[in-house]
């Protein structure tokens, strides 16, 4: 007999916020052999908004979800990770290991935040113990086909990426670049890190530093979207990425610094409008629509599966066309921690304290036949 799906998101392991005890203690014990167990992002946290989060901080996190996720192997259970923004640093840690990337080359060589967590977790690799995939899982459970993603990719990052209807020029679409745009973002971001939060304390005048910083790494994509338009899309792959990433590293150098061109500003401005219309919250319905939409037009892009191949011949990787996954009947996502369901979409929330002081500790089963049953409604 087919198990259940056991679903949960933003946990953001290492934060004062998180309901780790939850997780660990209440959540994981439900699922038993023949279940599946996917972790839809924002597991662990290692962001430039978390001062607190300090790598020992990671790393003992990691030490101690990889003990549990490979006990849960041991018990017939299989793992899918599917990593979010605070949580990428998974994905593309253990993209150490995979020869196809070239990307990752230069990736470890100007990120010592990925070169220090790939060393000190050489030992837990997570991809021994989980398949791990980015930023997309498509599953038929039942008679659905359902699509996983952290949802990240459903707000700003998706209009911008996957084509800014008001601005795009037909055939400059960021097509087989985006997700390796999202490792040059990540990194420059944490290089920058401590230059964002200053210059967006002044520039926004805002005193919650949980939004501030998740506005600057939002608006970053901006800057990023701006170089790949400029070099990305006109010159062949590895070239193509040393370009834009040293584009993107001088823009990053002229906005912190408080340089930057009048073009380069006006950038930065669309990303302020853009974000405004995304804090204002659609419904899972158009993020639906809005997602479908996005994967039928990244003919060239593609979603990554990295796994063990069984033969100890290490990491290799699944390459899935973007254009393949739209075709999906439900949607499950996170990101946003706001518990909700309707017939075909699910925010499966979060297991965090909210600033009112109020537990959240949500979770997805997804039943043999494909029925959704949240947790907030058991």
């Amino acid at each position: 007999m087919a198990g259940r799906y056991f679903v949960c998101s933003d946990v953001h392991l290492g934060l004062p916020a998180s309901e780790g005890d939850f997780f660990y203690n209440n959540f994981i014990p439900l699922i038993r052999s023949g279940d599946t167990l996917v972790l839809l992002g924002d597991i662990l946290d290692y962001w430039i908004s978390a001062k607190e989060i300090q790598q020992s901080t990671v790393l003992n996190n990691w030490r101690d979800l990889y003990d549990c996720l490979s006990r849960l192997r041991k018990s017939q259970v299989a793992v899918e990770y599917i990593p979010g923004n605070h949580d990428a640093f998974v994905f593309y840690t253990e993209c150490g290991d995979v020869d196809d990337f070239f990307w990752s080359t230069w990736l470890f060589e100007n990120c010592g935040t990925f070169r220090s967590l790939r060393d000190e977790t050489r030992e837990r690799r997570l991809s021994r113990v989980c398949d791990i995939h980015y930023p997309f899982f498509r599953k038929v459970i039942g008679r659905r086909n359902v699509l996983f993603t952290h949802g990240h990719w459903i707000d700003l990052a998706w209009r911008i990426l996957a084509g800014d209807a008001g601005r795009l020029v037909e055939g400059r679409r960021l097509a087989k670049f985006w997700v390796v745009a999202k490792a040059l973002n990540t990194c420059l971001v944490y290089k920058y890190a401590s230059d964002i939060r200053r210059v967006f304390n002044q520039y926004l005048d805002d005193e919650d530093i949980f939004e501030l910083t998740r506005r600057a790494e939002d608006v970053s994509y901006c800057i990023l979207a701006e170089m790949l338009i400029s070099c990305g899309s006109s010159v062949p792959g590895e070239l193509a990425f040393t370009q834009a990433s040293q584009e993107m590293d001088k823009a990053f150098q002229e906005f912190v610094r408080g340089h930057e061109t009048r073009d380069r500003r006006a950038c930065r401005e669309r990303g302020r409008q853009l974000l405004e219309e995304w804090m204002r919250d659609d419904p899972p319905a158009t993020q639906v629509d809005r997602v479908r939409d996005a994967l039928q037009r990244q003919s060239d892009a593609y979603s990554y599966s990295l796994y063990r191949d069984g033969q100890g011949r290490g990491t290799k990787v699944k390459y899935t066309p973007l254009s393949e996954l739209a075709d999906f009947d439900a949607l499950v996502f996170g990101h946003f921690h706001k518990p909700r369901a309707g017939a075909s979409v699910c925010d499966d929330g979060c297991m965090l304290t909210n600033p009112s002081n109020k537990k959240v500790q949500t979770f997805l089963v997804i039943e043999p036949d494909g029925h959704f049953v949240p947790s907030w409604s058991v």
